[in-house]
């Protein structure tokens, strides 16, 4: 299986650093994201994962959705879960980096 994978928090605390430098992808999963951490369970050992950025162009004429991959792995098996004091759950894969050359242009529909 493969996966597309957010990489930061609060939408402004990159995350990619530590896929790079630690082998680790974490994911932070509140209330408002449990169908996201359901989800999330379902990764395992083997999985390729690819950290993903999503923005939108020309918002104001005519918006466009694009996604620009930043890096790409594979799943090592599960480093931890937990849920911390403010009842998030947390899940830290182990991870396998295989390559953040830039895969191109972006891909907009």
């Amino acid at each position: 299986a493969y996966w597309l994978l957010g990489y930061s928090f609060g939408g402004n605390e990159s995350q990619l650093n530590r896929f790079l430098d630690e082998s680790i992808w974490e994911g932070v999963f509140t209330d408002q994201t449990a169908n996201q951490f359901l989800k999330a369970k379902q990764i395992k050992d083997g999985d390729i994962i690819a950290l993903k950025a999503c923005f939108v162009k020309n918002s104001t004429t005519n918006p466009v959705v694009c996604i620009r991959l930043k890096a790409i792995g594979y799943v090592q098996g599960v480093r931890s879960a937990f849920k911390d004091e403010n009842n998030w759950e947390h899940l830290i894969f182990n991870v396998k980096y295989i390559d953040s050359t830039p895969i191109g242009k972006a891909l907009c529909a």
